[in-house]
C-alpha cells in the first residue's frame, strides 16, 4: 500500500531531516509502548556514510553482485553504494517522499511501490537486499513464506537474499514477546503491530515480522530459499541462496 501524505510520517522525517529541518522518528507499538526510533538516531542514520554504518551490513554490501532490488530503499544509501560500484539498482518503497529524497540524491531509478506489488515487470534481479533489518517488512509467516515463493519469479536461477533482521528476543521488545504470545498466540512473538509517528503525521498500523536465527530458519523452510549463513548475532544479515524447484 502507498502511503498518503498525512501518512507518510516516515517520509516526511526524512524530507525534513534532508532539507535541515531536524526531527525524528517515533515507533509505538499496539501495547502502549512509546519510543524514540534509536533514541532520536533515525532519521540521521538513513544519511550516514559507509564508515558509519553497522559492521554486518557492510559485510553483507561485498556480497552484492549483478542486477539488485533494493526493498524498502528509504532514503537511498544502500542504493547509492551498490550504484557507485557499477550495479543496476532499482530501489523501491511505499513512501512517496522516501522516494523523492531518495531520487534528489542521486538514486537513477526509485520507484513508489509496495513490497506485494514487486512482480516481473521488474525484470530478473541477483540480489535482493531487505537490509536496515528490512526482512520485518514481510509482516507474518506466513506473508512471508508467500513472499519469499514469489521473489522466485523476479531472480536469476543463483540468486541472493540479503535480509537484515532483528531478533526481538532480546533487549527491550522481550517483554513484548512474551505478551504477544499470550495476547495473540496465532501470531509469532516478534510479529510487532505498530505505528510510525512523526509531528502531526501518522501511519496506518502495520505487522512487523521480527525473528531469531531459528524463528527465520523455520519460516524460510519449504519457500525455495535455503539460508547459507548469518552474520552478526542478535541484529544480522541472513544470506540466502535461491533453490532450483
Amino acid at each position: 500500500m502507498t502511503l498518503s501524505e498525512q501518512e507518510d510520517a516516515y517520509g516526511r522525517a526524512i524530507l525534513d531531516f534532508y532539507e535541515g529541518k531536524g526531527g525524528f522518528e517515533i515507533f509505538e507499538l499496539d501495547d502502549g509502548f512509546i519510543d524514540v526510533a534509536m533514541r532520536g538516531g533515525l532519521p540521521a542514520f538513513y544519511f550516514s556514510p559507509f564508515d558509519r554504518w553497522f559492521d554486518h551490513e557492510k559485510q553483507a554490501l561485498q556480497l552484492v553482485r549483478g542486477r539488485v532490488l533494493d526493498i524498502g530503499c528509504g532514503a537511498g544509501r544502500h542504493c547509492l553504494y551498490t550504484q557507485e560500484r557499477g550495479h543496476d539498482v532499482i530501489g523501491i518503497d511505499n513512501s512517496p517522499l522516501a522516494i523523492e529524497v531518495a531520487k534528489r540524491r542521486g538514486v537513477r531509478d526509485a520507484r513508489v511501490m509496495s513490497i506485494a506489488e514487486i512482480g516481473p515487470a521488474l525484470g530478473v534481479f541477483d540480489t535482493l537486499l531487505l537490509l536496515g533489518s528490512n526482512f520485518a517488512l514481510l509482516q507474518s509467516r506466513s506473508t512471508a513464506r508467500t513472499l519469499l515463493q514469489q521473489f522466485h519469479a523476479v531472480t536469476a536461477p543463483d540468486a541472493q537474499i540479503l535480509a537484515g533482521v532483528m531478533d526481538p528476543h532480546h533487549g527491550e521488545l522481550a517483554s513484548y514477546c512474551a505478551n504477544n504470545v499470550v495476547r495473540n498466540p496465532d501470531r509469532m512473538p516478534g510479529q510487532l503491530r505498530m505505528r510510525i509517528r512523526y509531528k502531526g503525521h501518522a501511519t496506518p498500523w502495520f505487522d512487523s515480522l521480527n525473528v531469531s536465527k531459528p524463528e527465520l530458519e523455520s519460516v524460510v523452510d519449504g519457500t525455495g530459499w535455503v539460508i547459507e549463513r548469518f552474520i552478526g548475532d542478535h541484529v544480522f544479515i541472513a544470506v540466502m541462496k535461491k533453490q532450483p524447484r
